[in-house]
């Protein structure tokens, strides 16, 4: 048997911090060997005890609509998320600073409140300007602001 030359093992990511998490989409999902030039974001946040959770704006395989999932990430921040390789965890500068410590709970909830509208098929909500990376634009303003936030976007 072989052995793959191919090692997995989980990222350092800082304690009390918020990434913003890059993968690749296909363009023509269904070629295989397309190229990847468009990209899925989500958020990774990490608590003071070091626990980690992925916050997406992502489709619901149930019905096919867009609206914001949370998933543990158990074996902390890795390179390969589902079957897609993570192309780069951006730190957001100043998340948080020694007198702000935000747990999972508060960040769900902030998630909830930037929530962009109804849930609805992604065709339509592209068509209305919201997507994944609008999402996390949204996210990053509330715990910074809107220009930081925007400016965040375009570094990334």
């Amino acid at each position: 048997s072989s052995k793959s030359p191919f090692q997995v093992t989980m990222m350092p990511l800082e304690l009390n911090s918020l990434y913003i998490c890059t993968l690749p989409i296909p363009t023509n999902i269904g070629s295989i060997g397309a190229p990847a030039r468009a990209f899925h974001w989500g958020l990774v946040h990490v608590d003071s005890a070091g626990h980690c959770s992925l916050h997406e704006w992502a489709e619901d395989p149930v019905d096919g609509t867009e609206c914001y999932q949370s998933h543990n990430l158990p074996d902390g921040a890795m390179p390969i998320i589902g079957s897609s390789f993570v192309v780069g965890y951006f730190k957001i500068p100043g998340y948080t600073d020694t007198s702000q410590v935000v747990d999972r709970s508060h960040f769900e909830a902030v998630c909830d409140v930037c929530e962009e509208g109804p849930r609805r098929l992604p065709v339509v909500n592209r068509a209305h300007g919201i997507s994944c990376r609008t999402f996390v634009r949204q996210v990053v303003a509330f715990f910074t602001d809107q220009d930081r936030a925007v400016a965040i976007e375009n570094r990334v």
